[in-house]
């Protein structure tokens, strides 16, 4: 099998390194111990793992917290009101949409919510 004379070169390279590893003199190491003890000193002690937040607490945050969360509120209670009770002008707008007017009602008028004399007329 041949081999690259590079990849050669850079083994016996590799291998001199091996046997001869660096030295650090010793008033290098002191001067990193004590910059390491001077810094460990100034980080003070640590704070408590901060407790994880609830489920429903994190969604409302996502949303943009309480405001946005109202917001959402107003609007989903309005659109059931309008789907529920919906004004005059929705009745045009639809007829205007479709060529036909629409009536949809709750309750049916025979149901025994409504009396005999009112559900006539």
């Amino acid at each position: 099998m041949m081999t690259d004379p590079k990849d050669d070169v850079l083994d016996d390279l590799f291998a001199q390194a091996r046997a001869t590893p660096p030295q650090v003199g010793a008033d290098l190491m002191g001067r990193v111990l004590a910059d390491a003890d001077q810094t460990q000193a100034q980080a003070g002690p640590q704070a408590a793992p901060i407790a994880r937040q609830g489920y429903l607490v994190r969604i409302m945050e996502s949303l943009g917290g309480w405001s946005a969360v109202g917001g959402l509120t107003a609007a989903t209670l309005i659109g059931v009101w309008i789907g529920a009770a919906p004004p005059e002008v929705l009745d045009d707008v639809a007829a205007g949409l479709s060529g036909e007017v629409l009536s949809l009602t709750l309750f049916d008028q025979t149901s025994f919510y409504f009396e005999e004399g009112l559900a006539d007329g």
